[in-house]
């Protein structure tokens, strides 16, 4: 389930802003990377002593939780994308 829920909100956040940010893409995308990067490292520092203290079966039970919770959020961008790129400046229009 992490698996795919973490596939699945990478590639519809890079598809969305490559739909979304046609002219400016790379600088986009180069945002979302850094994030992510940004996330991992985070991850590894956290990861390690959540797992000594926690044990590994709590330790996993938070980071499905955290996974679950992610779920909606290419549904999400399905469903606002459109009202979202509207208040962007950088955005490009539908014709």
């Amino acid at each position: 389930m992490i698996g795919a829920d973490i596939i699945s909100i990478f590639v519809s956040a890079y598809m969305y802003m490559i739909d979304a940010y046609e002219v400016n893409e790379t600088s986009v995308l180069t945002i979302v990377a850094l994030v992510r990067y940004l996330a991992t490292g985070g991850m590894t520092v956290v990861g390690v002593p959540m797992y000594q203290n926690f044990g590994p079966h709590y330790a996993l039970t938070i980071l499905a939780c955290i996974s679950a919770a992610a779920v909606p959020i290419p549904w999400a961008l399905f469903k606002w994308g459109p009202r979202i790129r509207e208040k962007s400046k950088y955005a490009i229009r539908p014709q």
